[in-house]
């Protein structure tokens, strides 16, 4: 004998409304739906949710990073590697951008003059322990936050 899929599921679903309906006038609205409700939790697994918690983007991309390769990546963000110096008009060097402001414009003599002013500049910021977004942040901004483009930028470099 062969079965017609579609008839007999219009049948099941035709079966299950009058059982639905019937449930509805005989127990009333309320307790009809509960009683689905009590048939679908039976129905569905139960699950323990999972705790997962994302690593920072600091702890992938720049953890264990050198003093030297993070004064390299600013070296390359101020002045793109010493191209945009300003100070090479004056013979002089600070590609780092450090000392460097509004109201105050340092050159260095050397290059290993600047390079050693950001070194020393780093190893104080992580002597106080400020972790690295605020660290390169506040080189950039003057500003003690964890988050900024300049940062975002920082970690886009290799």
């Amino acid at each position: 004998m062969k079965i017609n899929k579609t008839k007999l599921a219009l049948s099941l679903i035709i079966v299950l409304l009058l059982l639905m309906v019937s449930g509805i006038i005989w127990n009333g609205w309320l307790e009809a739906i509960k009683s689905l409700e009590s048939v679908w939790t039976d129905l569905t697994p139960e699950y323990t949710p999972i705790e997962w918690k994302a690593p920072r983007i600091e702890d992938i991309s720049v953890k264990g990073l050198s003093k030297d390769e993070i004064v390299w990546r600013i070296y390359g963000l101020e002045s793109s590697y010493g191209k945009n110096d300003g100070c090479k008009r004056q013979g002089k060097f600070n590609g780092f951008g450090f000392g460097q402001h509004e109201t105050d414009w340092q050159c260095f003599k050397t290059f290993e003059e600047a390079s050693q002013a950001v070194h020393n500049w780093v190893a104080s910021m992580q002597a106080q322990g400020y972790d690295m977004p605020t660290l390169v942040c506040y080189y950039n901004t003057g500003k003690l936050i964890s988050n900024c483009s300049y940062y975002q930028k920082f970690l886009a470099l290799k």
